[in-house]
């Protein structure tokens, strides 16, 4: 058995430290994060922006009812108890009822016991329409959620959804600044 003494063990793990680092990646920087993950063959994990995370969509199944849809990627949950549907400024229209789903009971780091929705879901409502009208229904639909894998939670998001009596599916708008 060899004995290498400990200087003689620092000088072999740095020739050998210097001899991959320069085959294998030459250009490596500690200003450069994605380049190390590469050579290591793993993909550097970032949190999607909330409209991609988080999408949400809604549609009239009709004249009384309303069905919306919140579409979440993989490793993405909402909190039950953030996620809110109304009705704003469309007159003699009234959100009566929701439904929602069951929910299951997460241990959140933050907040301990917590129930989410950890994969996507619908809503279903019941509205009162008394004017009768085809003039669009603004949805405001607001949700907070996080990423499962780096712990991230990202502030209230509120979308803004036009429902035209109409037409069918439509897609909602992330009010941006306006988040609440």
């Amino acid at each position: 058995m060899i004995i290498f003494s400990s200087i003689c063990r620092r000088k072999i793990w740095s020739a050998l430290l210097f001899v991959v680092g320069n085959i294998s990646a030459p250009n490596i920087s500690a200003a450069e994060p994605g380049r190390l993950n590469a050579w290591f063959g793993t993909k550097a994990v970032e949190p999607l922006p909330p409209e991609q995370a988080f999408q949400v969509s809604a549609r009239l199944l009709d004249p009384s009812r309303i069905s919306v849809q919140f579409t979440l990627k993989p490793y993405y949950y909402l909190y039950k108890d953030k996620v809110s549907l109304e009705i704003n400024g469309s007159t003699g229209v009234k959100l009566l009822r929701t439904d929602y789903p069951a929910a299951i009971t997460k241990q959140d780091r933050s907040f301990g016991p917590t129930q989410v929705y950890p994969e996507s879901f619908e809503i279903r409502g019941t509205i009162a329409n008394t004017e009768k009208t085809s003039t669009p229904i603004t949805l405001i639909a607001r949700y907070q959620g996080c990423f499962e894998t780096l712990g991230v939670c990202y502030p209230p998001q509120t979308t803004e959804i036009k429902l035209n009596p109409s037409s069918s599916t439509v897609s909602g708008k992330p009010l941006g600044k306006k988040q609440q």
